[in-house]
């Protein structure tokens, strides 16, 4: 299931997501402070957020990353958060330099499209004792989803392309008093900005926002095509 997320105008949102261990929050819309799920763990229960197997840094998102001498599926270090953040805010990361015209500070900064792995597998990864395979194969998928979402909202153009990161979380938000739920769900971050096959930078705003709703919902049905195939062969888990 995906859901996707506007940030709004706040830069706290945008820092909340660079943050490690960033949790969930699942508003359609955001602006100013995360009001996030809780998904810490509780009581005795603190193991199961160590134990579990399959964790992974952030990577960088998004073929438009190429104009700034970035590779896309790389490590998003410390160090580069800076630049993340100049992405968001429509502004280039070496000088600062408006993207697009209008860029204020009204201006939504970008979307938080959270993608799950489908329930079976999921029950699957908190059971087996080949998780980090299982968490690698999600991964995999997440990635040619990501790339699927990119084709679609720029129209297959290799002269076009969008800007983020992928965060990768191993359980589901926790209900009040209970323990974490092994979950293997991802957030692509995407800034409101995309290269156009034109050669300009333009917001994704009005009728392109709409569109990324709908490409959303078609990444998230390419992820689940994608790790059925590849776990057609895992035991308990049905072709």
């Amino acid at each position: 299931m995906a859901w996707i997320t506007d940030l709004g105008p706040s830069a706290v949102q945008v820092r909340y997501r660079l943050r490690g261990g960033a949790m969930c929050d699942r508003r359609r819309s955001v602006d100013g402070p995360p009001r996030p799920i809780d998904a810490a763990p509780v009581g005795g229960h603190r193991e199961i957020l160590y134990d579990l197997p399959g964790a992974r840094d952030p990577v960088w998102f998004g073929s438009a990353l190429t104009c700034f001498a970035i590779t896309p599926g790389t490590p998003l270090t410390v160090d580069r958060h800076v630049q993340a953040a100049a992405f968001m805010a429509g502004r280039h990361p070496g000088t600062g330099q408006t993207l697009v015209e209008g860029c204020d500070h009204t201006r939504n900064r970008g979307f938080d499209l959270a993608l799950a792995a489908p329930a079976d597998v999921n029950a699957l990864y908190a059971r087996s004792h080949r998780a980090a395979d299982i968490a690698d194969r999600f991964a995999a998928a997440v990635t040619a989803g990501a790339a699927h979402l990119e084709q679609r909202i720029t129209g297959g153009s290799r002269c076009a392309g969008l800007l983020g990161w992928i965060t990768w979380h191993l359980t589901a938000p926790r209900s009040a008093g209970m323990p974490p739920r092994p979950c293997l769900h991802a957030h692509l971050v995407i800034a409101a900005l995309m290269w156009g096959p034109g050669g300009h930078w333009r917001d994704i705003t009005g009728p392109e926002r709409a569109h990324l709703r709908l490409c959303a919902a078609s990444a998230d049905r390419h992820i689940a095509a994608h790790l059925r195939q590849a776990m057609a062969g895992h035991p308990r888990v049905p072709g």
